[in-house]
């Protein structure tokens, strides 16, 4: 960091800014701001961006005239931008990069005042949200490299409109997020299913059909047009095909005419968030060649059309029928979008009737290049798009009842993790692997323990510097009895740098540990087979953590007994303590789900006390454990699974889990004093519910933000990333493998997880997030690396 002298150098005396400070960053020629990491004179300000990574603007002059031509080194600033919606008053600041703060007083186009230089990243973040009436503003495709002139960004702000009277104005092909967390039940309020709603309403701008609709809920959603506060009410729709999202009835409306949109959920408490919109309703093109528009409309985020079928729709000569090996509904309709900006979208069709949707390139059947496509539980699809290129898209419909709607939409998303294959086949004669794994880095490489599920045996893969991966066995029998060893396993790294496994003996119901030597020979020994002497199983639920001293120490759930246990490993023998019998007194089943760590204070452990739906934390000190309470599910309690413990910048612990009676994610992150807790209100895209398939992993980036990794174990059975930025802002994207072979899976560029039941994450060296899982459709383990 700078002193403030060096700075009063820098900006009065610019022909001496190469040897200002020592931190090999420097103030650019123009505007006396350090950016970049450049190593010496920083060219930039308003015309040109930093210099290219090890390349150095050696003199002032190389930064002067509009074409920094002298050295070539200097590159073209860009500018990053985007799109507001929702602003109700004032008080939003966005950020780019942590600084060039933006005051944002209403909806509509903004650009950050600097630019960033081709090939650097840019991150736009929520600094502060709109203070009168308080709102809360989250942003979606918000990060990236810069290639050119960025201004896809999408902010959208949510207020909460308890009160009829305070319903919000929609307009026309233009959503809005809505958010239920606090709404209560206005006196003499008609609701579909619980109270707690949300109001908007709709001025038809001319004659025409509409329909309502919700998207990127959280919940299971309720929407319906109602005519007031004690209705009537119409259609209540809490399904949008097989999702959480909801479509109401198509409605009829004169110019000028208002309803209201009532939008609630479906027994799950006041903790629901996603999108809502009203649409115009058109007769769907049966023909190819009769293709509507799909527009962005009004300054709009996305593009959406509300298509009606007739009951006469069917399938034209040389028009695709399968997806994959499933074979597409023969009523169908097209619909033609022209990308407005380069990169990763999303493509949906929403209906209460079953329908399915498939992409194409091209510009004639017969000759149209299938991209992606989806049916039944998979209503929506990922697809890179291209600015200014027009792609055709095929809705099907199973119910052609002309009361209903089918809405189509296009959204722009992050760009989503890139998977590529690790084992396929084990020793080379399984056919199922990676269903349970678990990833570290070891020697600055990836490196992966997972489970065998067809030799029931545990293995170990790296990746080599090249990027290939390798393979080998760590146990195929325990203690020479078993044939299923190596489930659930908790990977971690010693001190001398080989790592370590704990995992799970099914076949003896025992807890191992394996440990890899210097020259790569793997050995292994018992943990623990008994708990206190009394159980026959113990170790379903592990958490490896290699202590400050050098020793490799794990939590687990004994299952005889329904308890948590510690074990450590000191001179080579281990030895188990018991940590928590009963929770708060009253539990006969705790400990699973554990997430060991060490704090500075000593030892903890988070973990789950199912008799109660609680999340407990205990902490070692003195020379024993004690625990205490985290969070309670008071409002459905159902079940909760939680993630692994990690730490904040300050060192303070953050647990997570996914609870299953309000289908969403608790954080609890400790202040020092107390838990602060908060939910994942992100909008959902591919993805939309976790369920608990498969514990949710959390990571902790450097600037505190938040990363929860899931999968959606209820409707699509893919993987997302829930991200938290400092702000406090929730986003997420989807884990979406852009390389899987065409034929397997069926679904191009996307995954389906639902038989993995653990898998891992990590950081790799380069900053990226790392996640492990197996893909169902081929029953291999893949890892998928992202920004």
């Amino acid at each position: 960091m700078k002193s403030f002298a060096c700075w009063v150098v820098v900006v009065l005396l610019v022909g001496t800014a190469a040897g200002c400070g020592g931190d090999g960053r420097r103030a650019t020629c123009d505007d006396g701001i350090a950016n970049q990491d450049e190593t010496d004179v920083d060219c930039g300000g308003a015309t040109c961006g930093g210099c290219a990574d090890g390349a150095m603007c050696l003199v002032p002059g190389d930064c002067t005239s509009a074409s920094c031509s002298t050295g070539g080194v200097c590159e073209p600033t860009f500018t990053i931008g985007g799109v507001v919606v929702g602003v109700t008053g004032p008080g939003l600041v966005l950020q780019n990069n942590g600084g060039n703060d933006l005051a944002v007083a209403a909806d509509g186009v903004f650009t950050f005042t600097t630019g960033v230089g081709l090939g650097r990243t840019y991150a736009v973040t929520v600094r502060t949200g709109p203070g009168t009436p308080a709102q809360v503003c989250e942003v979606s495709a918000g990060s990236g490299v810069v290639g050119g002139n960025v201004t896809d960004v999408a902010v959208s702000c949510v207020t909460t409109p308890d009160d009829i009277a305070d319903a919000v104005d929609l307009t026309e092909g233009v959503e809005l997020r809505f958010s239920t967390v606090n709404a209560t039940e206005e006196t003499g309020e008609d609701y579909c299913d619980d109270p707690g709603t949300v109001w908007y309403s709709f001025v038809a701008p001319s004659d025409g059909d509409y329909v309502a609709y919700a998207t990127g809920s959280d919940h299971d959603t309720e929407v319906t047009w109602s005519d007031g506060l004690m209705g009537p009410t119409y259609d209540c729709n809490d399904d949008a095909d097989d999702s959480y999202d909801a479509v109401d009835a198509l409605l009829t409306l004169s110019a000028n005419d208002q309803r209201f949109v009532q939008v609630g959920l479906n027994g799950v408490g006041n903790v629901g968030t996603g999108g809502v919109g009203v649409t115009r309703v058109l007769p769907a093109a049966d023909d190819f060649a009769n293709a509507i528009a799909l527009e962005r409309r009004a300054g709009g985020l996305t593009a959406v059309i509300g298509l009606e079928f007739a009951g006469t729709e069917g399938t034209e000569a040389n028009e695709a029928t399968t997806c994959g090996s499933t074979t597409l509904e023969s009523a169908s309709a097209w619909v033609n979008f022209t990308a407005p900006f380069s990169g990763t979208w999303m493509l949906e069709s929403k209906s209460s009737s079953t329908t399915d949707i498939a992409v194409y390139s091209g510009n004639a059947l017969g000759s149209l290049t299938l991209l992606n496509c989806a049916t039944d539980d998979r209503i929506a699809v990922l697809v890179q798009l291209t600015a200014g290129t027009t792609y055709r898209v095929r809705i099907g419909n199973a119910d052609l009842d002309a009361t209903e709607a089918v809405v189509v939409r296009a959204e722009r998303t992050p760009a989503p993790l890139t998977a590529t294959v690790v084992d396929s086949d084990g020793d080379g004669t399984s056919t199922n692997v990676g269903s349970e794994s678990d990833l570290v880095m070891v020697g600055g490489a990836p490196a992966i323990a997972y489970f065998d599920g067809t030799n029931g045996e545990l293995r170990f893969a790296t990746r080599s510097a090249g990027g290939v991966w390798s393979d080998v066995l760590v146990d195929a029998d325990g203690d020479g009895t078993s044939t299923e060893v190596g489930r659930s396993p908790s990977l971690a790294v010693l001190s001398n740098g080989q790592p370590v496994i704990a995992y799970y003996d099914a076949t003896n119901a025992e807890l191992r540990f394996a440990e890899r030597s210097a020259a790569g020979v793997w050995s292994d020994v018992l943990i623990d087979a008994d708990g206190d002497g009394t159980s026959t199983d113990v170790g379903s639920h592990s958490s490896l953590a290699v202590l400050a001293n050098g020793n490799p120490a794990v939590a687990y759930y004994d299952a005889t007994n329904a308890e948590l246990r510690f074990a450590t490993r000191s001179a080579g023998v281990w030895s188990d303590v018991l940590i928590d019998a009963d929770g708060d007194g009253t539990s006969t089943d705790v400990g699973q789900y554990p997430g060991l760590i060490e704090l500075a204070t000593g030892l903890a452990v988070s973990y789950v006390d199912e008799t109660n739906t609680e999340l407990r934390f205990a902490r070692f000190s003195g020379g024993s454990w004690t625990d205490a309470l985290v969070f309670r599910d008071e409002v459905d309690p159902s079940s909760l699974v939680a993630a692994r413990v990690a730490l904040d910048s300050a060192g303070n612990p953050v647990v997570a889990a996914t609870d299953d009676g309000q289908g969403n994610h608790v954080i609890a992150w400790w202040n020092g004093a107390s838990w602060d807790i908060e939910w994942d209100l992100a909008d959902r895209h591919l993805a939309e519910l976790d369920f608990d398939c498969a514990p949710p992993r959390l990571l902790i980036d450097d600037a505190d933000g938040l990363h929860l990794v899931w999968t959606d174990c209820n409707y699509a059975y893919t993987m997302a990333v829930s991200e938290r930025d400092a702000s406090g802002a929730w986003s997420v994207r989807d884990v979406a493998a852009t390389h899987l072979s065409p034929s397997s899976p069926d679904f191009a560029g996307t995954v389906s997880v639902r038989s993995t039941s653990t898998f891992g994450a990590a950081w790799m060296p380069n900053g990226l997030l790392a996640v492990t899982f197996q893909n169902d459709d081929a029953s291999n383990l893949w890892m998928a690396v992202g920004p």
